[in-house]
């Protein structure tokens, strides 16, 4: 749904492709095995400082993925819009069809009807498709305002959600992160990025992902912290959304842009096995936490979990990512050879 690829840089495919490792990194962590609690800290803080340390560093994934739509810029055309929609369809009804062979479903229009109208945990899908219908009214504000304009609108954007979506996270669901609204935001973010990064970012890309990592640590240590010595209940409550799993903490977003800066700052260009990787990026989310298989993908992160302790663990499970990352694009290969036959076919 972005520009052509003539216009991309395989830096910024291979953020692409990072961004969705990030997603499965979220996903074996504290979907699969539960948030870090209070008593958890207190009987195992390593592992709990670890755990939290790991889900603030991959929170960034959703603002990258976004980011990266603004940096290039979505231009809505037939055919790629109705390639967006295939995709979606694609893998949303194969997997159910799956299911039913498996023995796990049985034939149901009420259950195909939500598998093809997808919401819930692909909360991502309709927010991301709302953007996608919003863009052209992006880019034309883009294309017309001033830089002065354009960061005062940001920063304004930016302090509303903070305030209302992001201190009192339960107060406006629009703006909580797991919008189109949100990702509004991002979107322009990336879109400046891109306008006047030259003029902003003049550091090597080493120090934009140092940037990350300790915005990222700050967080996760804020967090512990918070659970081992705070005696309020007030604000215990809250951590876990201040702290780890909000897409529109300030952590999280700067965390997002300096990664994001980083990567503009890197010199890859062209290399097509990363822009084929990349191609399969979404669909990898598609895939993976669709009701079909993320029962096994949860299941097998949870036996990993526990059967390896200490660095061990850690290299298994991110072999395991990166080993459903590539399953995944292996499968999706499928689809894109699906497209192109419809393609060809009804001459798109």
């Amino acid at each position: 749904m972005s520009t052509t690829t003539k216009t991309r840089n395989s830096n910024i495919e291979l953020l692409r492709i990072i961004s969705m490792l990030l997603v499965l990194g979220l996903h074996v962590n504290y979907l699969a095995l539960g948030k870090v609690t209070i008593a958890g800290t207190a009987s195992e803080p390593l592992l709990s400082l670890v755990r939290m340390e790991f889900e603030s560093l991959c929170i960034v994934c959703v603002n990258l993925y976004v980011l990266i739509s603004g940096y290039f810029g979505i231009r809505i055309k037939k055919k790629s819009l109705i390639g967006l929609l295939f995709t979606i369809l694609f893998w949303q009804i194969s997997l159910y069809t799956a299911g039913i062979i498996d023995g796990r479903y049985t034939l149901d229009f009420n259950l195909l009807q939500k598998m093809i109208i997808p919401g819930g945990i692909y909360w991502f899908v309709p927010a991301y498709l709302m953007l996608v219908l919003l863009s052209p009214m992006l880019n034309a504000y883009i294309e017309k305002t001033s830089k002065k304009n354009m960061g005062r609108f940001i920063i304004c954007f930016l302090a509303v959600q903070t305030i209302f979506g992001y201190v009192q996270p339960y107060w406006n669901m629009f703006i909580n992160g797991y919008s189109a609204i949100s990702f509004i935001g991002l979107y322009l973010i990336g879109s400046y990025i891109r306008k006047y990064s030259g003029e902003m970012f003049r550091r090597g890309a080493k120090s934009y992902v140092a940037v990350y990592v300790l915005a990222m640590t700050i967080a996760a240590v804020a967090a512990f912290l918070t659970y081992r010595y705070a005696d309020s209940q007030y604000i215990l409550p809250h951590v876990n959304n201040w702290f780890l799993v909000s897409y529109i903490s300030p952590f999280a977003i700067i965390g997002a842009v300096s990664l994001f800066v980083a990567f503009t700052r890197t010199g890859i260009k062209n290399n097509v096995w990363i822009n084929r990787i990349a191609a399969s990026a979404f669909p990898v989310y598609l895939i993976h936490i669709h009701p079909v298989v993320v029962t096994y993908f949860l299941r097998y992160a949870r036996y990993i979990y526990n059967s390896f302790d200490g660095i061990l663990y850690i290299v298994a499970i991110i072999a395991y990512i990166v080993g459903v990352y590539l399953l995944c694009t292996l499968l999706d290969q499928i689809r894109i050879l699906a497209w192109k036959w419809c393609c060809k076919l009804f001459r798109i």
